[in-house]
């Protein structure tokens, strides 16, 4: 009855912690896939921010040379509008100084956030990897461990340098060292007889649990600057699509009401 009731526990956390293993593998995968919206989001507003500033810096430049052409026509009729565009440009050499003061002051931000972020992912992929391992322990019972740590890097990922690249061939040797493990178990559970297959199992574990380890604590370094990467591109990509769109929306604006009221002036429209 005892080993009844402790094999009844046993099953339950490990029910438990099976279940938290698939919620943090579905979290990775929506972030990474988060991420990914992200990036195309960031790039697309990239590139529109790209056209407008030429479009209102070429006619900006027309309309300038337009005013130019007038004031040289008849200065003393034209002295106000002179002051007035002097006093434009001014104003367009402030907004940029502004705006580089608000990017320098965001990435202050940034840096802090991206401490907290990176902990924060740090901690949820060990407990991945500590919950997978105690599942695995508990093969025989024909329970799910769920894919391997080096599933959920994207083959899309670009590896810049060597250490990238390093990292990625560890956590392939680790998934290929666990699958030749559950081959290994099943040839043994064929061969061996039941009082032998126990032992044998269990060593098997133990000698690759050690490679595991291995392989976990000469990886942990180039790991963290991995993890580090990741959530970078993440904050750095969101805060980037709000802060292009507040530019878009309000810097291009006002330089569009400005043109408008200038050709007006110069009775142009």
């Amino acid at each position: 009855v005892a080993m009844r009731k402790e094999q009844q526990e046993n099953k339950r956390a490990i029910c438990n912690t099976q279940q938290q293993l698939a919620q943090q593998s579905a979290a990775q995968l929506v972030s990474q896939h988060q991420i990914k919206e992200v990036e195309d989001e960031n790039s697309k507003l990239q590139n529109q921010l790209k056209l407008l500033n030429q479009e209102y810096r070429a006619r900006l430049t027309h309309y300038i040379n337009d005013i130019t052409e007038c004031v040289r026509k008849d200065d003393d009729a034209n002295v106000k509008l002179k002051e007035y565009v002097d006093a434009m440009l001014k104003e367009v050499r402030v907004s940029y100084h502004s705006r580089e003061e608000q990017l320098t002051s965001s990435l202050k931000n940034y840096r802090k956030r991206l401490h907290n972020l990176s902990n924060t992912h740090h901690l949820l992929l060990i407990a991945y990897r500590m919950q997978r391992e105690q599942i695995l322990e508990h093969s025989g019972r024909g329970l799910e461990a769920g894919p391997p740590e080096a599933h959920f890097i994207s083959a899309e990922v670009e590896l810049r340098g060597e250490p990238e690249r390093e990292l990625r061939r560890l956590k392939e040797d680790k998934s290929r060292l666990e699958t030749r493990l559950r081959v290994a178990q099943k040839q043994v559970s064929l061969l061996s007889p039941p009082s032998q297959n126990a032992a044998v199992t269990e060593e098997a574990w133990a000698d690759v649990r050690k490679q595991l380890r291995e392989i976990a604590l000469n990886a942990q370094e180039l790991h963290e600057k991995e993890r580090v990467e990741l959530v970078t591109r993440a904050t750095v990509a969101e805060q980037q699509v709000k802060e292009l769109q507040e530019y878009v929306d309000n810097h291009l604006g006002r330089y569009k009401l400005e043109v408008t009221r200038l050709r007006r002036m110069l009775q142009l429209e």
